[in-house]
């Protein structure tokens, strides 16, 4: 989704929560600047838009997802810990200052849940925004090479035997899991393709 799109999608939900999109464009630069961090090499404002196409391919418009789609990975420091808490505060300041208290509670709820992708099993909404999130997992490919490399990248600091002992325990953990994905319409697309990849994966750091 080219920046243009992206800024015009914003400006959407803007107008969807009766914004002036011209007020809240403080907080676009905001994300705009987070998301364009040196540092990033996978979850930067393409993984936005990634998620977002994601999202369009489901019956649901929620101005809540959306605004834990634009804030979920607005604080990202690889291997912080408290990354899914800096964003989540990040969103409540800029959902105060616009006004919209009452989505604060159910942003920071979704923003949260993105650092164990559990939540009620009821919760439809937020199971399909968390499987946009993980989507990349079962993209063809190439695709997946790039995502895994960015995350090496973003990790550089990390000696490889330490990435690599990590990395591993997280793809058999997502291996291990009965569905990778939480919804029918995401683990249709892409538990089958998700498996392959992450076996892939896995098969290169252990050789």
């Amino acid at each position: 989704m080219p920046p243009e799109l992206l800024a015009a999608r914003w400006n959407a939900l803007m107008r969807a929560c009766d914004l002036d999109p011209a007020l809240a464009s403080p907080h676009f630069d905001v994300l705009v600047a987070a998301y364009g961090e040196r540092h990033r090499a996978y979850h930067d404002l393409e993984h936005v838009a990634h998620m977002f196409a994601e999202l369009d391919g489901v019956p649901l418009w929620d101005p809540a997802v959306e605004w834990a789609t634009w804030y979920h990975d607005a604080v990202y420091r690889p291997g912080g810990r408290d990354n899914e808490t800096r964003s989540a505060a990040l969103a409540r300041g800029g959902l105060e200052a616009l006004g919209l208290q009452r989505l604060e509670r159910r942003v920071v709820q979704l923003i949260e849940a993105t650092r164990l992708h559990r939540i009620d099993a009821e919760d439809t909404a937020a199971l399909l925004f968390l499987d946009a999130d993980l989507a990349i997992l079962g993209s063809e490919p190439t695709a997946y090479l790039r995502y895994a490399e960015g995350v090496r990248e973003e990790h550089r600091a990390i000696p490889g035997f330490l990435y690599a002992r990590g990395r591993r325990a997280f793809l058999r953990e997502l291996l291990g899991r009965p569905s990778i994905f939480m919804t029918p319409h995401f683990r249709d697309r892409y538990d089958r393709h998700a498996r392959e990849n992450l076996q892939s994966e896995l098969a290169r750091l252990e050789s």
